[in-house]
């Protein structure tokens, strides 16, 4: 056998060659551990979704998000940090705790202390064990000398283990449902106090003290999100990814849909999570290092409101859907298509597909004519502008119109906002308004909606003649009675008495003892005379109180009668995009607006800001002396002063449907000439500010709502188009 001569050269040549393999291998070596990986990670969602259906067998529920068991505790999470870190006030159980049974952790859930808060050292060592079932191997965070280390009021510290999965509370804003201050809005969270207990939730699958069984889901269990994958915190003081703590961000999603700045997976906003411990976290870190992590978060508060799906999964985050599936959803899913399935309340008209899609095409949803997805022809119709000569018309409802004239001007914010750079779906950019259209000079009152509908969905002025008087009878009846029944009762002990002398009565005559009863019978004759003029009292003092209360019950119904006359002349409110659209088409269809030609719909969100600004192409910031104020009532329509195209309220009572759907990044595509809006969405565009806040004049940020959401702040205008007879 002969020896190998190689020479360095070759050793040289060698290495290389070796060093090429390893090269060209070690990314599909990488590629083969991650996919091992996320295999564990999805072997994980499918066992919890096995404890949830065990669970939901046997409770004919869902756990809760967690257990606050004193109604001020869910306060909290909007409290400074150090308040709730207070043992007192932080939460029990929550539904991972609830679920150890269900996941053959009996022995464990056996050292759970119900009756002390989870950071009570009572509890230090379920909290602090690590369970592989919470537990994703892509996280490289998910390690127990980063387990989150919460400081308590106290100074006391609070260990935590890590965890990597989070119950979907849903998309709805943390503000409150109907709208917060400033920002309209039907699908915020929702708050109600039963005795000592206050349940806090949101449109997800579980709340605070709230739970939920797989009925609830409208759209069915395929298609609503249970578990999002999360990421663990970034250093022990970030509460993010903790197993055993019940709050939003530790062991909870919510409000990372369309609203707000944590939307989709991977949010990438620099604000996106408010969560526990995120000032903190930035006062260790800088941005570039948060950013470059991939865990963006507020720098100014840190109260609970916004969460968001995340991992180190290349690409996208792993769910758990109701139906014990799991999917891969890719960091560019349709945003709108993340919405849905994270709302139990997405309708089940909706067909929505496309889970584990991106979002290169518009086909992830399959949509029926009657569909939220499908837009009516009559929305959004080509003018055809006849020689109509009038600047003010009304219709056969007696609805004033405006002529609103041509245009042009710069749609969006009109300087950089608070100093900041613009955002991302607002950025100015020139408009034209290229067609005359009339516009509803006022928003659509009680009495129009009512006229053209046949109903008032609008909370209206209680009648309670109807309750006076009953409560007044039932009084009057108590009062009596009690009254009678005193006569009666004195009557009857007068009458014994001089029974009882009576009886045996073999008395000599003119004896003292007959003087007696004499006497006593004379009492008696006088006090059935008593007895005949408290009668005729109680008499008279009956009629008077049946006078007073038929009084009040003739004021409370003229109080009604007027109240209801006066609300008619309110804006309608409690009114979904479908209901303002059903209006504008009925309206159309009257005789009297088909013979005049004219046709109804909702303005676009381009006419609107344009009839709003009234020609002014150049608008000021926000009016100081239009900032928050909370004394502002709604009011009748046409009360305020009108804008220079002569339209009343477009900054102030209630904030208006618009016809387009709502896409985040549309301002940067639309075009100049007449933008219609997105072909496709799940949420309609809302515009204008309401009566519990007035800001900048045209409210230049755009909201947006699902088209099916109804709240007290939230109405709408009509634009009318004319149309040559054929």
């Amino acid at each position: 056998m002969s020896k190998l001569n190689l020479t360095k050269r070759d050793f040289a040549a060698l290495a290389i060659v070796l060093a090429a393999l390893v090269a060209l291998l070690l990314p599909g070596l990488s590629h083969l551990r991650e996919l091992s990986r996320r295999a564990t990670c999805a072997n994980n969602l499918r066992q919890l979704g096995g404890a949830f259906l065990s669970f939901h067998t046997t409770k004919k529920e869902l756990p809760p998000t967690a257990l606050w068991p004193n109604r001020n505790n869910v306060l909290t999470l909007w409290a400074p940090e150090g308040e709730r870190r207070d043992t007192t006030i932080a939460p029990h159980a929550n539904w991972t705790i609830l679920l150890l049974p269900y996941l053959g952790q009996d022995q464990l859930y056996a050292e759970f202390k119900a009756g002390v808060p989870i950071s009570d050292p009572k509890n230090e060592k379920l909290r602090t064990t690590e369970l592989a079932v919470m537990s994703c191997p892509s996280d490289a965070y998910h390690r127990t000398n980063n387990n989150y280390a919460m400081v308590l009021a106290n100074g006391a510290v609070s260990i935590f283990a890590r965890g990597n999965y989070a119950i979907n509370m849903g998309v709805s804003e943390l503000l409150g449902a109907g709208g917060p201050v400033g920002y309209p809005h039907p699908d915020g969270i929702r708050y109600a106090v039963e005795g000592n207990v206050a349940r806090l939730w949101g449109n997800g699958v579980a709340g605070f003290n709230k739970t939920f069984s797989f009925k609830d889901f409208r759209n069915g269990l395929a298609t609503t999100v249970l578990v999002d994958e999360i990421r663990s915190g970034l250093l022990p003081v970030d509460g993010r990814g903790v197993w055993a703590f019940g709050a939003m961000g530790a062991c909870a999603t919510h409000a990372h849909g369309l609203y707000g700045d944590c939307f989709g997976p991977n949010p990438t906003r620099q604000q996106a999570d408010d969560t526990y411990g995120s000032i903190r976290l930035h006062q260790l870190m800088t941005w570039s290092e948060i950013s470059e992590a991939g865990m963006t978060c507020c720098d100014h508060q840190d109260y609970y409101h916004e969460a968001g799906a995340r991992s180190m999964h290349p690409g996208g985050v792993q769910l758990l859907t109701a139906d014990g599936a799991t999917h891969f959803a890719r960091d560019d899913i349709n945003l709108n298509l993340w919405h849905l399935i994270h709302s139990r309340e997405t309708p089940r008209k909706v067909d929505v597909r496309g889970i584990d899609a991106s979002s290169s095409g518009e086909d992830f949803i399959a949509a029926d004519e009657d569909d939220v997805f499908s837009k009516p022809e009559w929305t959004n119709a080509v003018v055809i502008d006849p020689e109509v000569t009038e600047d003010v018309v009304t219709n056969a409802v007696g609805m004033k119109l405006k002529r609103i004239p041509t245009g042009e001007y710069m749609m969006g914010a009109p300087s950089k906002p608070y100093g900041v750079e613009y955002p991302d779906e607002n950025p100015p950019h020139r408009v034209r308004i290229t067609k005359p259209l009339f516009m509803d000079i006022y928003e659509v009152t009680q009495e129009e909606y009512e006229k053209v509908v046949g109903e008032n969905p609008s909370p209206q002025p209680a009648d309670r003649s109807g309750e006076i008087r009953t409560r007044g009878e039932a009084d009057e009846k108590s009062v009596s009675a009690q009254r009678q029944a005193v006569i009666e009762r004195k009557r009857i002990r007068e009458r014994r008495s001089i029974e009882e002398s009576l009886y045996d009565a073999q008395l000599p005559a003119n004896s003292e003892e007959e003087q007696s009863i004499q006497e006593k019978l004379f009492r008696e004759e006088s006090f059935v005379q008593e007895v005949g003029r408290e009668k005729s009292i109680e008499s008279e003092a009956s009629g008077k109180r049946k006078a007073v209360l038929a009084a009040a019950v003739q004021k409370a119904k003229a109080d009604y009668e007027r109240a209801s006359q006066d609300a008619k002349r309110f804006p309608v409110v409690m009114v979904s995009w479908y209901d303002a659209a059903n209006f504008c088409r009925k309206l159309s269809e009257l005789p009297e607006e088909k013979a005049a030609g004219r046709r109804y719909r909702l303005p676009t969100e381009a006419e609107w800001e344009y009839a709003c600004r009234g020609g002014d192409l150049s608008p000021e910031d926000d009016d100081p002396a239009l900032k928050l104020r909370h004394d502002i009532p709604l009011k009748q329509v046409g009360v305020a002063t009108p804008n220079a195209f002569g339209l009343y309220d477009m900054s102030e009572n209630v904030a208006e449907w618009c016809s387009d759907w709502y896409l985040r990044e549309y301002y940067a595509l639309s075009p100049s000439d007449d933008p219609q809006g997105p072909s496709l969405g799940v949420m309609r565009v809302t515009r204008g500010s309401t009566f519990v806040f007035r800001g900048n004049r045209c409210q230049y940020m755009q909201h947006a709502h699902e088209p099916w959401q109804k709240s007290w702040q939230l109405g709408f205008r009509v634009a009318c188009e004319y149309v040559r007879s054929q």
